[in-house]
């Protein structure tokens, strides 16, 4: 995976694994104002189907899925993207995402990924495994405690 630029902007990040070992070359890792603080769980599941529905409006020819502020509070599940293999770019910016299932991007050739200003706490072990081409990541303004070692 040749990262570019890793955003981990206002988190509740304590320790920092080898990034550079486990992903690659970044260029820019920005992880400022990671001070841990109190987490207030956000509710899941108000409109589990609300993603699902968003969703149907995208071809399988979609190279960017732009769903920033929709007030999306599903958990990612696996598989969730597997009908969008030409999909470049997902945008989540600024919905009320807490959980991302492991396989949940699988089948996804992604170059960015913006997933900042959710309500994400964990990022799963393997996560990332597959996104072999990914150049952007943004992930500022969460409640990340913890990074995943790959």
């Amino acid at each position: 995976m040749q990262l570019n630029c890793q955003d981990f902007v206002l988190n509740c990040v304590q320790t920092m694994p080898n990034l550079p070992h486990t992903i690659g070359k970044i260029f820019v890792l920005l992880v400022m104002f990671n001070n841990p603080g109190e987490l207030n769980r956000g509710s899941l599941g108000k409109n589990r189907n609300k993603l699902k529905y968003l969703l149907r409006k995208f071809s399988q020819n979609t190279k960017v899925i732009n769903l920033r502020s929709r007030g999306i509070d599903d958990v990612l599940l696996n598989d969730t993207f597997i009908n969008f293999p030409r999909c470049e770019k997902l945008i989540f910016f600024k919905n009320k995402i807490s959980k991302i299932e492991v396989n949940a991007f699988r089948g996804l050739s992604l170059q960015r990924l913006v997933l900042q200003d959710n309500k994400i706490e964990v990022l799963q072990h393997g996560l990332f495994a597959e996104m072999t081409i990914l150049e952007e990541m943004y992930l500022g303004f969460n409640r990340i405690q913890m990074l995943p070692n790959r």
